[in-house]
């Protein structure tokens, strides 16, 4: 029985939903389970962001008034950070890993693909000998010119999730160049194995 129930959560369940994609406008994505995922309000803070963040229910963003303050690199954004963990009860020679392939961010950027705010979120890996980060797959979100709360996703090689030599993690950060702009936000992030059917 737990070996048909695991195949059911391994691929013959899908959850099938339309998301805004940098795909055709008649695209469809599918997702499949089972996914990681996480509000992005319940993502530990930085250290360096702990006066400028505020969270409501999903949502992370900036606190009132604050701002990125400025340094010779550009903008230093508010960053939260959120742990991943592998969510197939691995048993024997099944499947250690989940065939994620797909970072997909809930945000919603004021300005579109101006630079004065943004969103931009990375999914990275730690190696467990050596303690060194690798990026997996980054979005930002002026990339994108809707400015209205809503999803978008990066897709990366499944081979690069490996859960028996790496840690992971989803890093968030926000860039809000002054108050003449309203906050950036991102609500959700998800880490899933998607079709793109057109």
């Amino acid at each position: 029985m737990k070996t048909f129930i695991r195949s059911l959560i391994l691929g013959a369940l899908t959850l099938g939903l339309t998301m805004m994609t940098s795909q055709p406008a008649t695209a469809q994505v599918v997702e499949f389970v089972p996914a990681w995922t996480a509000a992005a309000s319940t993502c530990a803070p930085d250290e360096g962001s702990l006066s400028k963040y505020a969270v409501s229910y999903g949502d992370f963003y900036f606190n009132g008034s604050a701002v990125s303050n400025p340094s010779t690199l550009g903008p230093i954004p508010i960053t939260v950070r959120c742990n991943v963990t592998n969510p197939l009860d691995v048993r024997g020679s099944e499947p250690a890993n989940p065939n994620w392939d797909a970072l997909i961010v809930g945000f919603q950027d004021p300005d579109g693909k101006a630079s004065n705010a943004a969103a931009v979120t990375r999914l990275v890996r730690i190696s467990r000998p050596t303690g060194a980060a690798s990026i997996v797959a980054s979005f930002n979100s002026n990339t994108d010119s809707v400015t209205t709360r809503h999803e978008r996703f990066v897709q990366f090689n499944a081979s690069a999730l490996d859960f028996s030599k790496y840690e992971y993690f989803v890093e968030i950060y926000l860039y809000r160049a002054s108050t003449a702009v309203a906050s950036p936000r991102v609500y959700s992030v998800r880490l899933a194995n998607v079709d793109v059917v057109e």
